[in-house]
C-alpha cells in the first residue's frame, strides 16, 4: 500500500550543538503529542519514532552512535539507502530556510508509489524524511514542527494531544473460523486456499488474511481482510485511489485497474460505500474481472469477482454473497 512521510531525526537530550539546537526527548514528545509515539529505545543511543496517522508521516529520532560524526553517518546512510533500492535524486534545499541544512533526497518505487526520502545531518543529530502520500506542504509543516521541537527556549504551542492508544487485530473484529466456513459454502468447488496470513505484534505492520475462493476452478474469486493499524481510513483511501493495490489475491501483474466509482451496496453491511475497479487486462472465458475495496475506520475488505457473458445481475448476486460471507463473520 497505500503510500507516507517518514522522518528520522536523531535526538540527543540536553546537549547544545554547534548549530544551536537542543535535542531533548521530553520536549520533542510535547511538540509531537498529537502524534503516536510508536517506539522509544535508550540503549546505544536514544531513539524515538512518532507517527501522524492522519497524514501518514513518520519521524524517527535518535542521537549518533559512538564514534559517529555527521560525515561518517551521512556516508553510511547514503550506502544504506542504495541497498534499500533508493536512487539519489538531488541536494534538496527546501529544508535550508527552516533548519539551516540541505538534505540528500532519494526516491524509490514501492507498491507502485514513488517514495521520497530526505536525509539531514546536524552536529548532534541525523534525520531522514521519507514521503509517499505526503505533499510538499506536509513536508514543510513537519520541518517547522521539528524546528519547534529542537530550538532551545522556544515556546511550545498548545495543541491537542492523543489519549491512550489501543491497537487491534483482525481477530478482534472477525471470527476467522466462521469466515472460512462461509467461504467454503460459497466456493464453486467446495474448496478454498488461504494465500496469505500475516499477524504482527508490531504497531506499524498491518495484519492480513487473503483467500482464493474457488480452488481448482478456472476462475478464482478472492477475499482479503487487512487491519488499519498502521494507517487512517483517509490515508488508505488515498493509497487505493493512487495506486490501486491488489493485495496478492492472485497474480495480476498485467491487470490495469480502472476506477468505476463508488458502490452503495456495502453500506448495508459495513456502513461505508466501496471503491469499485474493473481489472481491464483480464480476459478469460468471456469474463470481466472486478474488485471492490471497502475501507472502514478499523479494517479494509477487498473483494475480487467476475461478470460472465455480460450478466450483470448474476455478478451483483455474487458480489452480495461475498459481502455476506464477510459480514456474517463479524463479531458482535
Amino acid at each position: 500500500m497505500q503510500k507516507f512521510l517518514l522522518a528520522a531525526v536523531v535526538l540527543f537530550s540536553y546537549i547544545y550543538a554547534k548549530d544551536n539546537y537542543v535535542f531533548d526527548a521530553q520536549r520533542i514528545k510535547k511538540v509531537f503529542c498529537g502524534w503516536e509515539l510508536t517506539k522509544e529505545e535508550i540503549d546505544k543511543n536514544h531513539f524515538l519514532k512518532v507517527y501522524n496517522k492522519q497524514k501518514d508521516i513518520y519521524i524517527d529520532i535518535s542521537d549518533y552512535e559512538k564514534g559517529d560524526t555527521p560525515k561518517i553517518a551521512e556516508k553510511r546512510f547514503y550506502q544504506q539507502s542504495l541497498k534499500e533500492k533508493y536512487q539519489f535524486i538531488r541536494k534538496n534545499e527546501e529544508s535550508k530556510e527552516i533548519l539551516g541544512q540541505i538534505s540528500n533526497e532519494f526516491a524509490r518505487n514501492y507498491r507502485r508509489e514513488l517514495v521520497r526520502k530526505n536525509q539531514l545531518f546536524f552536529d548532534k543529530v541525523k534525520m531522514s524524511i521519507v514521503s509517499s502520500n505526503g505533499t510538499s506542504k506536509d513536508y514543510l509543516e513537519t520541518l517547522e514542527l521539528i524546528k519547534e521541537a529542537i530550538t532551545p527556549n522556544a515556546p511550545i504551542k498548545k495543541r491537542q494531544c492523543l489519549g491512550e492508544l489501543k491497537y487491534y487485530k483482525l481477530e478482534d473484529f472477525f471470527d476467522i473460523k466462521e469466515l472460512e466456513k462461509n467461504i467454503k459454502q460459497i466456493s464453486s468447488t467446495g474448496k478454498f486456499e488461504k494465500v496469505r496470513e500475516a499477524v504482527y505484534e508490531s504497531t506499524t505492520l498491518m495484519d492480513e488474511y487473503a483467500y482464493l475462493l474457488d480452488k481448482g476452478g478456472k476462475l478464482q474469486r478472492g477475499i482479503a481482510l487487512i487491519n488499519n493499524k498502521n494507517f487512517s481510513k483517509e490515508v488508505i483511501a488515498k493509497q487505493w485511489e493512487k495506486s490501486v493495490m491488489l493485495n496478492n489475491i492472485q497474480d495480476q501483474n498485467e491487470l490495469k485497474p480502472k476506477y468505476l466509482g463508488e458502490d452503495k451496496l456495502s453500506e448495508k453491511y459495513f456502513g461505508v460505500s466501496a471503491q469499485t475497479h474493473a481489472l481491464t487486462g483480464y480476459k478469460q472465458m468471456g469474463a470481466m474481472a472486478y474488485q471492490s475495496v471497502i475501507i472502514t475506520d478499523n479494517y479494509t475488505i477487498v473483494l475480487h469477482y467476475y461478470m460472465l457473458q455480460g450478466n450483470k445481475e448474476a455478478m451483483q448476486r455474487d458480489y452480495e454473497n461475498l459481502l455476506q460471507a464477510v459480514y456474517l463473520s463479524l463479531k458482535t
